[in-house]
């Protein structure tokens, strides 16, 4: 069985924001969203050492890895910062 990089950039984002519609509890959300985005970050940054094949839709090089990588980091720390803001603005509505 191979790890495919390519598949949990693409799959992961998309399984977590259908498991979040479902949960009614923001901080597990908030938790889940910084763990499912700091695992594509994982992903991406594997597409540096295993390039997948280019197929019919996709081609990854190093130009595209690297603005990969940029997104998914910039997606991480986004949820880190927005799990402390709905958290500090759902407490001040109180």
């Amino acid at each position: 069985m191979t790890f495919n990089a390519l598949a949990g950039v693409l799959g992961i984002p998309a399984l977590a924001a259908a498991l979040f519609a479902a949960l009614p509890n923001y901080r597990i959300a908030a938790r889940s969203n910084i763990a499912a985005t700091g695992l594509t970050l994982l992903c991406s940054m594997s597409l540096f050492f295993a390039k997948p094949p280019p197929g019919a839709y996709f081609l990854v090089d190093d130009l595209n890895g690297t603005f990969i990588v940029l997104t998914s980091f910039v997606g991480f720390t986004t949820s880190i910062f927005s799990a402390s803001y709905i958290g500090m603005n759902l407490r001040s509505e109180d």
